[in-house]
């Protein structure tokens, strides 16, 4: 069961709680979360008896949240005011919520529902709607429909990170440096491979970013299990350089910073043949990096990715 939600302006990071509870002034009704428009793809060949599957194509959803607004009492004086006046400040509150409410489930822009812990994405489909009976739009309290659209329909968790190569910093206050041994600043951890899971419904894309702590050539990071790999040639990274790589739909790329210059260059056309914009699989599968040799201690490697579900625990 879903017991609150949390509306996020992406533009502008404000966030509205909408609660069953009592504890908000915008009170949770229902939810409506929708199902996913989904279509089997199949293909046939002569004289075939039936078809070979071959895939599902997921569309959009459209979630409905219903609620009440009610004002602040906590606002509004306990004594010394008629009742007319105490129900004319009820409604100045209320008319003042739903106002901060529109500011942030606005038409114009990205939005974010989190329940129990999950995250979907999302748009105002139309302007917010109020009540038009006098019993549910008054004084004391006021009824609103949100209707969204989601063009990705998945929940999806928060980022987790991965570090492939890092390097861990140990030095600390108070600190004993021994006149023959010196000190160690930082320690450099590496990883032959490292496993990841996926416990998502789907493939999921990730960020990989490749920053370099000295001269770096050719990066490359891959797939153990699959093979598929994302690797450049002709590129070489300087202390402070960072590469990025998207592998979500629509948005593939690498891009390098270039430290000293304070520049972006694309890597597209440096992508060694036969590298893929690759997805974190399900389940669990291992990821490692390579380098030319002398550079293997000069790099950082580090995977972000977020777990997608079709449903959320307790919808």
């Amino acid at each position: 069961m879903v017991n609150s939600v949390t509306i996020i302006n992406n533009d502008t990071q404000e966030t509205v709680d909408i609660k069953k509870d009592g504890t908000s002034c915008f009170v949770l009704d229902t939810i409506d979360w929708d199902t996913i428009d989904t279509e089997l793809s199949s293909y046939r060949v002569p004289y075939q008896i039936g078809e070979f599957y071959n895939g599902i194509i997921l569309g959009t959803r459209e979630p409905e949240i219903t609620g009440y607004v009610i004002a602040d009492k906590k606002q509004i004086p306990k004594a010394g005011i008629t009742w007319e006046q105490y129900y004319r400040l009820q409604e100045e509150s209320i008319n003042g919520l739903k106002q901060q409410l529109e500011k942030i489930a606005t038409l114009f822009s990205n939005l974010t529902i989190r329940a129990n812990g999950y995250n979907l994405d999302c748009r105002l489909s139309q302007p917010i709607k109020y009540s038009m009976k006098e019993e549910e739009n008054n004084e004391v309290t006021c009824y609103f429909t949100m209707y969204f659209k989601c063009f990705n329909p998945l929940f999806y968790l928060d980022s987790t990170f991965v570090n492939l190569a890092s390097i861990d910093g140990i030095f600390h206050f108070p600190m004993i440096i021994p006149q023959s041994e010196g000190v160690a600043f930082g320690e450099i951890q590496q990883r032959a491979s490292i496993e990841i899971e996926n416990s998502g419904d789907v493939d999921t894309p990730c960020i990989i970013k490749i920053s370099a702590i000295g001269t770096v050539r050719n990066p490359r990071v891959y797939n153990v299990v699959t093979g598929e790999y994302m690797g450049f040639s002709g590129v070489t990274m300087s202390t402070g350089d960072i590469i990025t790589i998207n592998t979500n739909k629509g948005e593939e790329n690498a891009i390098m910073h270039i430290q000293l210059q304070n520049k972006d260059a694309s890597l597209i056309g440096n992508r060694i043949k036969g590298s893929k914009f690759f997805q974190i699989a399900r389940g669990k599968m291992s990821y490692a990096y390579d380098v030319n040799e002398e550079d293997v201690n000069n790099v950082e490697v580090s995977i972000e990715y977020r777990q997608q579900y079709i449903n959320l625990r307790g919808m």
